[in-house]
């Protein structure tokens, strides 16, 4: 078997995940029809960088408390709490969810760079939908690291870009679902 086949028939090479389904009602059979019908990746590595791979959106689902948010700036990773604001000028931010659950660590990451103020919006909105909920389910590809790529053992936490997110208060999803390129630039 090679790399981009094991790769794509993997939802995750680098995390043995427990289960993730919908535990909480969330979903409804259109989700389900939007993930089984994807017809491109979300995701796939640049040709001829390296080995190829693709990865195509899921749903995972999670206790809501489990998942903390945050504003990231781009080249230092530094959340934006921490920086001057006088220096939270530029599209040089992203917004982050970051799960822990079951001994298991998951990052997702917005599919681009956004000023401070349209990052720290997105991460109201999902706030709201976090808000009073049990469960929230993330629409999201896979970022396979190099150890995965290079069959290493499976490691305890993973890298994801998300496209959506939903619980019982909404949902908000991105506007596209086509193959994009592992750039985090203006969008």
């Amino acid at each position: 078997m090679t790399l981009v086949s094991l790769a794509c028939a993997l939802p995750n090479l680098s995390m043995t995940h427990n289960d993730l389904s919908d535990r909480y009602g969330i979903l409804d059979n259109e989700d389900y029809i939007m993930m089984e019908n994807q017809d491109h990746p979300a995701l796939n590595s640049v040709v001829g960088d390296g080995p190829s791979w693709k990865s195509y959106n899921r749903w995972l689902c999670f206790p809501a408390d489990s998942m903390t948010l945050d504003c990231r700036d781009h080249e230092s990773d530094q959340s934006w709490n921490l920086i001057d604001p006088e220096e939270r000028d530029g599209m040089g931010f992203y917004a982050v969810m970051d799960v822990s659950h079951e001994g298991l660590y998951y990052r997702f990451e917005s599919p681009g760079w956004f000023s401070y103020e349209n990052c720290h919006q997105q991460i109201d909105e999902i706030q709201e939908l976090l808000d009073g909920q049990k469960g929230i389910c993330v629409f999201a590809a896979d970022i396979p690291s190099e150890e995965d790529l290079n069959g290493a053992e499976e490691g305890n936490s993973s890298a994801w870009v998300f496209y959506g997110i939903k619980s019982l208060a909404g949902k908000s999803m991105a506007p596209i679902y086509e193959a994009v390129e592992l750039y985090h630039g203006p969008l």
